[in-house]
């Protein structure tokens, strides 16, 4: 995108501008060195790709996930973008540690993702519930 576009709506659907929701992942994306995502392409190629897909699928809409979205689109493209695939159905303690290995949340792609803010949501709704008068 061009310098002009930061302030267009971000092309992933989040409704928020492209310069405060994507544009530090594409960034970053662009100067990543590939060992690390390749390396994660040829373990995700043991494994059935449909299978894979759905797993990565199911994670991304879990609630405990919001803030793991980078690295699970990230997983997802490159499972997407594979070819050559096993017929291994792939566990979560399987995912789990080629994250570890390969996407740690502590690593250079962890880093872009926003911290959790469950505690402060659930304040939120617990606050919006005792004020509601339905609730009461």
């Amino acid at each position: 995108m061009k310098k002009s576009d930061r302030n267009k709506p971000c092309p992933c659907g989040s409704g928020k501008k492209y310069k405060n929701c994507c544009l530090k992942k594409d960034r970053y994306l662009k100067n990543l060195p590939d060992d690390a995502l390749k390396k994660l392409k040829e373990e995700f190629s043991k494994y059935n790709q449909e299978d894979l897909i759905k797993t990565l699928a199911a994670l991304s809409i879990c609630p405990e996930n919001q803030s793991q979205q980078i690295r699970l689109e990230i997983a997802t493209q490159i499972a997407c973008s594979n070819i050559n695939c096993g017929d291994r159905i792939i566990t979560i303690p399987e995912l789990n540690e080629l994250f570890l290995k390969y996407l740690p949340s502590g690593g250079p792609i962890g880093l872009l993702e926003s911290p959790l803010d469950n505690v402060f949501t659930n304040n939120i709704l617990f606050f919006r519930l005792c004020r509601n008068p339905y609730f009461s």
